[in-house]
């Protein structure tokens, strides 16, 4: 058999488990459970399977429609690795609901792999069609899967949209200052610690405060920022918030722009793209479904709109900070939070958070930005001065390495000659045993003082082997070499050079900043050689 086409020899059978939310409203016959009942049964009664390794992968409340789970993913994943001999599911559906992509996976990937695929109640084994597809019957089991697929889910949309009509709530976390009802999950209930926030924040925007002064106030007081609030209230959930989250001006405009806090349930702003795909697009207003006086408000529909009155000019600034040299890259070395550029016409960056609370380690006052383009600038000189100062020696340790490959090869070669040759002394010498030339005992000697001389030779082959493949593995280019090389005279920044040169910059003061280069370790490869050179010559 051809080595390509050879089945993994590792033995390991993959028992594939999957349940979509769709498939929890058929009954049992589609649950975990039962599909691990059958596989199992399966197995019992087919000893070939003995001597696999079973490994069971699941995934629960995932859907079918792609292959975007992250059980498929470490399956594919093993299955690329040359690790998996099978893989077994309940029916095809388990394993997929789109034609195409289950359709490649069993005519193309998996045979070319070697790996044998078990649909237990369609009766289908990989095995049996060495050569050839699954058949018709197959191909429209397949097909037959991924349209009822997409006409399920139409029908789930169409329900969940009339219950959404009704002013049912379907997310998985409730709005901040909400909690589900324990009575009934798709209706919300007020939350008085959060609600009491919330009210706060409205209260004093009417009263005249600016959300920066609201935000300061919050956190001089400890009140937890929604984030972090959540994350409390909800530890086994996965919420993105940072150890140190605190209320600034964008927490509190989010909270002054949440319609749901006047009682009205509101959805439809974010639908998917289409069946299967996370992608989500944003919608118009008018596309939305809002249905009023589905619990209980915190404000009133007359304060909403007056809160909203006293924050509309803010609607026009832009959210997001505008793109420059540094974006994503530029941080404060006290707070860790990125740092912010004023729409100023002389440019600046400062510390954000300062604005919001105490916070003493924070960079204090503004960063010019020409300033800060003048010192990396500097900072890209110098290293690619390096560089220059080290192009000779690393060119010189390349011809040294180079020598140095071809000793070994010679070397390695010779002690390969040196095995063989011992290798057919041990078979003569077993020749002059069967012949009566040498009696037993010293057949014995002989033969014992051969393997002792072929394993020393075989050690010593195996250490200059790895010699050769470590200096081999360090021929490639330095990268910090091959990117500051033409850097040493460059008058202007640009976008690309950052890029390619920066990882971070962290911002202690105005005149005191730290450089993150990428290939850090290359950086460091160069100053070695440098530091090797000056002490070479005081010696």
């Amino acid at each position: 058999m051809n080595e390509l086409f050879a089945p993994p020899e590792s033995g390991l059978l993959i028992s594939y488990l999957r349940v979509s939310l769709e498939d929890e409203n058929t009954g049992e016959s589609e649950s975990i459970s039962n599909q691990r009942d059958l596989i199992g049964c399966y197995l019992k009664q087919h000893p070939e399977f003995t001597a696999y390794k079973v490994m069971e992968v699941v995934d629960d409340g995932h859907s079918g429609t792609n292959f975007d789970r992250p059980g498929i993913k470490r399956v594919l994943e093993l299955v690329r690795q040359r690790k998996v001999a099978a893989i077994l599911v309940k029916d095809l559906s388990r394993f997929g609901r789109n034609y195409k992509e289950v359709g490649s996976y069993l005519e193309q990937v998996f045979p070319f792999l070697g790996v044998r695929f078990i649909s237990v109640n369609d009766g289908y084994d990989s095995n049996e069609y060495i050569g050839s597809t699954g058949g018709l019957d197959i191909a429209c089991k397949a097909l037959v899967h991924d349209l009822y697929s997409r006409d399920i889910s139409r029908k789930v949309k169409s329900s969940r949209y009339a219950r959404l009509r009704r002013g049912d709530y379907f997310c998985s976390v409730a709005p901040y200052g909400y909690v589900k009802s324990s009575e009934d999950k798709h209706r919300l209930v007020i939350d008085p610690p959060a609600a009491k926030v919330v009210r706060r924040i409205f209260d004093m925007t009417l009263a005249g405060f600016c959300t920066t002064e609201i935000a300061r106030t919050l956190n001089l007081e400890d009140v937890p920022s929604p984030l972090i609030y959540m994350r409390q209230k909800y530890p086994g959930k996965k919420i993105a918030a940072l150890e140190d989250g605190f209320w600034n001006n964008f927490v509190v405009l989010s909270i002054l722009y949440e319609e749901r806090y006047t009682g009205k349930a509101i959805s439809g702003m974010r639908p998917n793209l289409r069946v299967g795909s996370k992608q989500r697009r944003k919608t118009k207003r008018e596309d939305w479904i809002i249905v009023p006086d589905c619990f209980e408000a915190i404000v009133s529909e007359n304060e909403f709109q007056e809160a909203r009155r006293c924050i509309d000019h803010l609607e026009k600034r832009k959210m997001t900070a505008p793109p420059h040299l540094f974006y994503k890259k530029l941080h404060c070395a006290g707070c860790g939070r990125a740092m912010r550029r004023s729409n100023t016409t002389v440019r600046y960056f400062y510390c954000n958070t300062r604005k919001f609370r105490d916070s003493p380690n924070c960079m204090e006052g503004r960063l010019m930005e020409q300033d800060l383009i003048d010192a990396v600038l500097l900072a890209i000189r110098q290293q690619a001065r390096i560089v220059v100062d080290t192009g000779q020696l690393i060119q010189q340790a390349k011809k040294n390495r180079g020598t140095r490959v071809s000793i070994l090869e010679q070397q390695i070669r010779a002690l390969e000659k040196r095995i063989k040759a011992s290798n057919r002394s041990r078979i003569e010498l077993f020749e002059q045993l069967n012949d009566g030339v040498i009696s037993t005992e010293q057949y014995k000697t002989r033969r014992d003082h051969l393997s002792r001389q072929i394993q020393e030779l075989e050690a010593q082959n195996r250490q200059l082997t790895k010699q050769m493949r470590q200096l081999q593995g360090n021929a490639t280019e330095n990268g910090f070499v091959w990117l500051f090389r033409p850097c040493e005279q460059v008058e202007s920044l640009t976008q690309e050079i950052v890029d390619a040169l920066i990882r971070s910059i962290r911002i202690y003061r105005a005149d005191q900043i730290e450089i993150q280069w990428k290939y850090l370790d290359d950086y460091k490869k160069c100053l070695d050689l440098l530091k090797d050179q000056t002490d070479r010559k005081a010696v």
